[in-house]
């Protein structure tokens, strides 16, 4: 029941801090901005997170978006969704084009999110491919 701090976390750090990759090799999506807003996020409410970088490989369909929160060590937030479908939510369908510069993803807190903790976070993107897009840690 931490998400609402998890959250909270990614947008303190994202906008004051920039985050750290948490990419173990190279990324799909070379990251020059990251941020997300509102910041703090409030249950059921959309948090977004807008991207900027050099794309080096098409964003294909079946391309993941997943946010993973954790306290002392133990998973207490998760929230996966299908990448594709957020981007065309917000205008900009699949196939992304390596063309592509700026993108947006925005989710639903969730409703029941936990408030008030401070957590580790990670925003993974995944490319339909299987290929890391971004993966930042907070």
């Amino acid at each position: 029941m931490k998400a609402i701090a998890v959250l909270a976390t990614i947008a303190a750090v994202a906008s004051s801090v920039q985050a750290a990759s948490c990419a173990n090799g190279p990324t799909q999506f070379t990251l020059t901005s990251y941020t997300s807003t509102p910041s703090p996020p409030c249950r059921g409410k959309p948090i977004c997170f807008s991207i900027n970088g050099v794309l080096d490989t098409p964003i294909i369909e079946g391309s993941t978006f997943s946010i993973a929160g954790r306290y002392l060590g133990r998973l207490v937030y998760t929230d996966n969704h299908d990448l594709c479908k957020l981007l065309a939510d917000q205008g900009t369908p699949c196939p992304l084009p390596i063309t592509t510069t700026d993108a947006k993803v925005c989710v639903n807190v969730k409703p029941n999110a936990p408030i008030n903790v401070g957590a580790n976070v990670t925003v993974t993107a995944r490319n339909g491919d299987g290929g890391i897009l971004w993966c930042e840690e907070t």
